[in-house]
């Protein structure tokens, strides 16, 4: 991914894939773009780093997928403990500036798992991605469900709260680049970019995080 623009570059790089965040001026509570719509005729756009290539988390599962080991990891008892953790469903829709859903719009995920390391070897400069990682197309009402796991404390130099990537594209649209906080991590930095809270359900954890290109 490319430079931050306004902000400091938080990122790690391994197998070719930078796994890498804008850490904005400001804290913005995500919010959801279609109630400011009914007041004015644009949504403001969600913050993060615009313009980057698609860090290929394929393949692309379509209205919902489930993060699970990249493809370059091999199938063990290990690999399978590590994606276990706290269920936790994130569902959103990806509009444009003026509000209208964006069907089609293709979004790659990737996070650390329950206990903060991305993949195997955490720590090294060998670290392959990811344990969870994915990618969806939003569905003709521009929506997506992610099922995956709360992430942990990311382990690293310096403690990073629980995070969630996302890079979102849509055909005309600039590509878009997030990291996904949420709130009641007292991790969680000043200046980090979009803040979420999580909700308790019977099956787990929920969250909504709608996207505007």
């Amino acid at each position: 991914m490319g430079p931050c623009r306004g902000g400091r570059v938080v990122g790690l790089l391994f197998s070719g894939i930078i796994l890498a965040g804008c850490a904005l001026p400001a804290r913005q509570q995500a919010t959801s773009p279609a109630t400011s719509a009914a007041a004015q005729p644009s949504c403001r756009p969600t913050p993060g780093h615009r313009g980057d290539s698609s860090p290929g988390m394929g393949p692309v599962a379509a209205g919902r997928v489930v993060l699970g080991p990249g493809m370059s990891l091999t199938p063990s008892p290990e690999l399978v403990a590590s994606t276990r953790g706290e269920p936790l469903e994130i569902t959103g829709v990806v509009y444009d500036r003026r509000c209208r859903p964006l069907a089609g719009s293709r979004i790659e995920l990737w996070q650390a798992n329950a206990s903060g390391a991305y993949g195997p070897p955490q720590g090294t400069g060998e670290l392959r991605c990811c344990y969870l990682q994915g990618a969806v197309l939003t569905d003709a009402s521009g929506r997506y469900v992610v099922d995956t796991i709360k992430p942990g404390n990311y382990i690293g130099p310096r403690t990073q709260s629980g995070h969630i990537h996302f890079w979102v594209s849509h055909p005309g649209e600039q590509s878009l680049s997030i990291e996904l906080n949420f709130s009641g991590n007292p991790s969680v930095p000043a200046d980090a970019g979009p803040v979420v809270p999580l909700r308790a359900a019977s099956a787990g954890l929920q969250a909504t995080f709608d996207i505007v290109l």
